[in-house]
């Protein structure tokens, strides 16, 4: 039996659980009404169908975002080099730094907005916003990811992670599915109403 102690700390975990959930579907919501209606000054986000935002596919992405065991040792996750509080960039050193702690040669441009950009990585070497974030998830210098399976294996054995991928997309984990996640998320970064602006 438990004592009235333990079912206390037990209700309080649930309580924070729910809030977090509900926090989660504000999220999800808001961002699905900054696509459906881009902030003043920003012209109408067209996307293709299978492109096209979900609140599952934009929470996976969220997660996705935020979770260092993204990258091969898992010490780096994107938010490491595209803070939030500096506009999704970095602003307090010139280039980031790398998984190896070593700086890295390109800067990390924003990711407000990034959902109008046609070329991607400076020189459009990336066809789309999903193929594009699967180059840093690769790229020895920054989250060194050694293989596709690996990050895969990783990503199945995580219980956070099960059944994600198929209420987001119908199917199972698969590396072009973690690109599509993470830029569902990405897409709903839009920022417009500025001074500036």
């Amino acid at each position: 039996m438990l004592s009235p102690r333990h079912v206390g700390a037990a209700l309080i975990v649930l309580v924070f659980a729910a809030a977090s959930l509900a926090g989660d579907r504000d999220r999800n919501a808001q961002a699905l009404a900054r696509i459906a209606h881009a902030p003043l000054g920003l012209p109408s986000l067209v996307l293709s169908e299978q492109d096209a935002p979900g609140a599952a596919r934009i929470a996976l992405g969220r997660k996705l975002f935020f979770d260092p065991r993204l990258s091969g040792n898992g010490s780096m996750a994107c938010v490491t080099c595209h803070v939030p509080e500096q506009a999704f960039t970095q602003t307090d050193r010139p280039t980031p730094k790398g998984e190896d702690g070593k700086s890295l040669r390109r800067n990390a441009p924003s990711l407000l907005n990034v959902a109008y950009e046609e070329l991607l990585m400076r020189d459009g070497e990336a066809p789309s916003l999903q193929a594009q974030i699967l180059v840093p998830l690769f790229e020895p210098h920054e989250m060194a990811n050694p293989t596709f399976k690996g990050l895969i294996a990783r990503l199945e054995q995580l219980p956070d992670y099960r059944g994600r991928f198929e209420k987001a997309f119908g199917a199972p984990v698969s590396v072009p599915l973690i690109g599509k996640a993470i830029a569902s998320y990405e897409r709903s970064l839009l920022c417009a109403q500025s001074p500036f602006d």
